[in-house]
């Protein structure tokens, strides 16, 4: 998905979170506390809210059925910000809410809160 703002389309994000950390392992020991073992880095993870309004140039149903053939398929895309390349991430998680539906029984809005992961291709 493209988030692009012009005078005939409006496709933007909002409430962007990203949530990393460190990878341990816990070793038992006997009569004495665990000890922990660095392992290195987790995956990044990254959430945010997209509107996809009707009224804004766009088609809420087809859009957030992109999303959800991309999240099922486990389509591996790429983050760009700007001109930087962040890197490969999958949706893991997609749930949408949806405002009245239309003469033809379009929804006009459907807000989507999407979650992705850092891809690492295996070996690499």
């Amino acid at each position: 998905m493209v988030f692009e703002a012009s005078a005939d389309l409006v496709r933007t994000f909002s409430d962007l979170q990203q949530k990393s950390a460190a990878r341990y392992a816990e070793h038992e020991v006997i009569g004495k506390k665990p000890v922990l073992e660095f392992l290195g880095p987790g995956l990044e993870e990254i959430s945010f809210k997209v509107q996809l309004l009707s009224s804004l140039g766009v088609d809420p149903d087809k859009e957030i059925k992109v999303l959800q053939e991309m999240r099922d398929a486990g389509e591996v895309g790429q983050l760009i910000f700007g001109e930087t390349k962040i890197g490969k991430f999958v949706i893991t998680d997609l749930s949408a809410s949806e405002g009245p539906r239309d003469k033809q029984g379009a929804p006009t809005w459907i807000e989507a809160e999407i979650n992705i992961k850092e891809y690492i291709e295996h070996g690499k």
